[in-house]
Protein backbone atom coordinates (compact mmCIF):
# COMPACT_ATOMS: atom_id res chain seq x y z
CA UNK A 1 0.00 0.00 0.00
CA UNK A 2 1.29 3.29 -1.02
CA UNK A 3 1.74 6.37 1.59
CA UNK A 4 -0.72 8.24 -0.40
CA UNK A 5 -3.54 5.34 0.01
CA UNK A 6 -2.47 5.27 3.59
CA UNK A 7 -2.63 9.15 4.20
CA UNK A 8 -6.00 8.47 2.69
CA UNK A 9 -7.38 5.75 4.90
CA UNK A 10 -6.28 7.74 7.67
CA UNK A 11 -8.30 10.92 7.23
CA UNK A 12 -11.55 8.57 6.26
CA UNK A 13 -11.08 6.71 9.14
CA UNK A 14 -10.91 10.22 11.64
CA UNK A 15 -13.95 11.62 9.46
CA UNK A 16 -15.56 8.87 11.00
CA UNK A 17 -15.81 10.27 14.22
CA UNK A 18 -16.96 13.74 12.85
CA UNK A 19 -20.50 15.13 14.10
CA UNK A 20 -20.87 16.34 11.16
CA UNK A 21 -23.54 13.67 9.24
CA UNK A 22 -21.97 14.80 5.42
CA UNK A 23 -18.63 14.49 6.37
CA UNK A 24 -19.08 10.79 7.70
CA UNK A 25 -21.02 10.01 4.98
CA UNK A 26 -17.76 10.89 3.20
CA UNK A 27 -15.48 9.40 5.05
CA UNK A 28 -17.25 6.23 4.07
CA UNK A 29 -17.79 6.41 1.08
CA UNK A 30 -13.72 7.01 0.68
CA UNK A 31 -13.16 3.84 2.47
CA UNK A 32 -15.41 1.79 -0.02
CA UNK A 33 -13.68 3.02 -3.01
CA UNK A 34 -10.04 2.89 -1.88
CA UNK A 35 -10.99 -1.12 -1.54
CA UNK A 36 -8.67 -1.90 1.23
CA UNK A 37 -9.94 -4.82 3.42
CA UNK A 38 -8.24 -4.31 6.67
CA UNK A 39 -9.65 -5.88 9.49
CA UNK A 40 -9.40 -2.69 11.66
CA UNK A 41 -11.30 -1.07 8.43
CA UNK A 42 -13.68 -3.55 8.57
CA UNK A 43 -14.39 -3.56 12.10
CA UNK A 44 -14.78 0.18 12.12
CA UNK A 45 -17.50 0.20 9.71
CA UNK A 46 -19.58 -2.45 11.34
CA UNK A 47 -19.07 -0.21 14.55
CA UNK A 48 -20.41 2.63 12.51
CA UNK A 49 -23.41 0.27 10.71
CA UNK A 50 -24.56 -1.10 13.82
CA UNK A 51 -24.06 2.29 15.95
CA UNK A 52 -24.57 5.08 14.32
CA UNK A 53 -27.22 8.07 15.47
CA UNK A 54 -28.17 8.38 11.70
CA UNK A 55 -29.70 5.96 9.35
CA UNK A 56 -28.22 7.23 6.06
CA UNK A 57 -24.60 6.73 7.88
CA UNK A 58 -25.37 3.37 8.83
CA UNK A 59 -26.66 2.03 5.49
CA UNK A 60 -23.32 3.66 3.91
CA UNK A 61 -21.48 1.64 6.31
CA UNK A 62 -23.48 -1.47 5.29
CA UNK A 63 -23.12 -0.78 1.63
CA UNK A 64 -19.33 -0.08 1.56
CA UNK A 65 -18.45 -3.23 3.88
CA UNK A 66 -20.68 -5.15 1.07
CA UNK A 67 -17.79 -3.60 -1.49
CA UNK A 68 -14.93 -4.60 0.73
CA UNK A 69 -15.89 -8.17 2.54
CA UNK A 70 -14.75 -10.77 0.27
CA UNK A 71 -17.29 -13.51 1.53
CA UNK A 72 -20.39 -13.63 2.41
CA UNK A 73 -21.72 -12.80 6.46
CA UNK A 74 -24.69 -11.79 8.10
CA UNK A 75 -24.40 -9.05 10.31
CA UNK A 76 -27.24 -8.52 12.93
CA UNK A 77 -28.02 -4.96 13.60
CA UNK A 78 -30.09 -4.36 16.73
CA UNK A 79 -33.38 -2.71 16.63
CA UNK A 80 -33.44 0.76 16.73
CA UNK A 81 -36.06 3.55 16.45
CA UNK A 82 -35.12 4.67 13.32
CA UNK A 83 -35.24 1.12 11.45
CA UNK A 84 -37.67 -0.64 13.24
CA UNK A 85 -38.11 -3.05 10.27
CA UNK A 86 -34.56 -4.31 9.93
CA UNK A 87 -33.22 -6.85 11.69
CA UNK A 88 -30.22 -8.20 10.14
CA UNK A 89 -28.47 -7.30 7.22
CA UNK A 90 -26.19 -9.14 4.54
CA UNK A 91 -22.98 -7.72 4.59
CA UNK A 92 -21.69 -8.97 0.81
CA UNK A 93 -23.24 -10.94 -1.21
CA UNK A 94 -21.91 -9.93 -4.57
CA UNK A 95 -21.92 -6.29 -5.76
CA UNK A 96 -24.39 -7.05 -8.21
CA UNK A 97 -26.84 -8.67 -5.57
CA UNK A 98 -26.12 -6.11 -3.46
CA UNK A 99 -26.91 -3.10 -6.33
CA UNK A 100 -30.23 -5.12 -6.62
CA UNK A 101 -31.40 -5.18 -3.34
CA UNK A 102 -30.60 -0.88 -2.87
CA UNK A 103 -31.77 -0.79 -6.34
CA UNK A 104 -35.46 -3.16 -4.89
CA UNK A 105 -35.74 -0.84 -1.70
CA UNK A 106 -35.53 2.18 -3.81
CA UNK A 107 -38.24 0.96 -6.17
CA UNK A 108 -40.27 0.14 -3.14
CA UNK A 109 -39.91 3.55 -1.31
CA UNK A 110 -40.78 5.39 -4.92
CA UNK A 111 -43.86 3.14 -4.90
CA UNK A 112 -44.68 4.72 -1.17
CA UNK A 113 -43.53 8.27 -1.65
CA UNK A 114 -45.84 7.89 -4.92
CA UNK A 115 -49.14 6.72 -2.66
CA UNK A 116 -48.41 9.70 -0.28
CA UNK A 117 -48.77 12.49 -2.71
CA UNK A 118 -51.89 10.86 -4.23
CA UNK A 119 -53.23 10.59 -1.59
CA UNK A 120 -52.44 13.52 0.11
CA UNK A 121 -53.53 15.58 -3.74
CA UNK A 122 -57.15 13.53 -3.24
CA UNK A 123 -57.27 14.84 0.42
CA UNK A 124 -56.77 18.69 -0.39
CA UNK A 125 -58.74 18.59 -3.72
CA UNK A 126 -60.68 15.89 -4.05
CA UNK A 127 -62.01 16.59 -7.89
CA UNK A 128 -58.28 17.66 -8.72
CA UNK A 129 -55.00 15.37 -8.18
CA UNK A 130 -53.83 14.38 -11.15
CA UNK A 131 -50.03 14.66 -12.06
CA UNK A 132 -48.69 16.51 -15.04
CA UNK A 133 -45.51 14.83 -17.13
CA UNK A 134 -43.89 15.48 -20.06
CA UNK A 135 -42.18 13.28 -22.48
CA UNK A 136 -38.90 14.41 -23.09
CA UNK A 137 -37.49 11.74 -25.54
CA UNK A 138 -38.26 8.89 -27.04
CA UNK A 139 -35.61 6.59 -29.14
CA UNK A 140 -36.87 3.73 -31.16
CA UNK A 141 -35.21 1.91 -34.10
CA UNK A 142 -36.08 1.64 -37.25
CA UNK A 143 -38.12 -1.37 -36.82
CA UNK A 144 -40.03 -0.16 -34.18
CA UNK A 145 -41.02 3.16 -35.86
CA UNK A 146 -42.09 1.45 -38.78
CA UNK A 147 -44.40 -1.29 -37.05
CA UNK A 148 -46.09 1.59 -34.63
CA UNK A 149 -46.61 3.36 -38.37
CA UNK A 150 -47.91 0.29 -39.89
CA UNK A 151 -50.20 -0.17 -36.66
CA UNK A 152 -51.22 3.48 -37.24
CA UNK A 153 -52.50 2.72 -40.22
CA UNK A 154 -54.02 0.01 -39.63
CA UNK A 155 -56.30 1.53 -37.21
CA UNK A 156 -57.29 4.08 -39.28
CA UNK A 157 -58.74 2.18 -41.70
CA UNK A 158 -62.20 1.62 -39.80
CA UNK A 159 -62.09 5.22 -38.70
CA UNK A 160 -61.82 6.28 -42.63
CA UNK A 161 -64.63 4.53 -43.19
CA UNK A 162 -66.91 5.93 -40.63
CA UNK A 163 -65.46 9.18 -41.13
CA UNK A 164 -66.18 8.69 -45.93
CA UNK A 165 -69.86 7.50 -44.55
CA UNK A 166 -70.61 10.02 -42.53
CA UNK A 167 -69.41 12.39 -45.51
CA UNK A 168 -71.72 10.27 -47.97
CA UNK A 169 -74.55 10.75 -45.65
CA UNK A 170 -74.41 14.67 -45.27
CA UNK A 171 -73.55 14.96 -49.27
CA UNK A 172 -76.64 13.21 -49.70
CA UNK A 173 -78.41 14.93 -47.52
CA UNK A 174 -76.91 18.79 -49.10
CA UNK A 175 -77.78 17.14 -52.56
CA UNK A 176 -81.27 16.20 -51.80
CA UNK A 177 -81.90 19.59 -49.96
CA UNK A 178 -80.66 21.03 -53.25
Amino acid sequence: MDDQTKQALSIALKKLQDANLSTRLEAIESLGEIGVAHPQIIERLQTVASNDVSPEVRLAAEHSLQLLQPSSVVQEIPQTNNLPERQHVLVNPSKEDAILELLQKQNEILVNIQTLLTRSARSQNKDQYLFASKVVDVDLSIGTLANLMFKWIVASIPVGIVVWFIIFLLGGCMAAAF
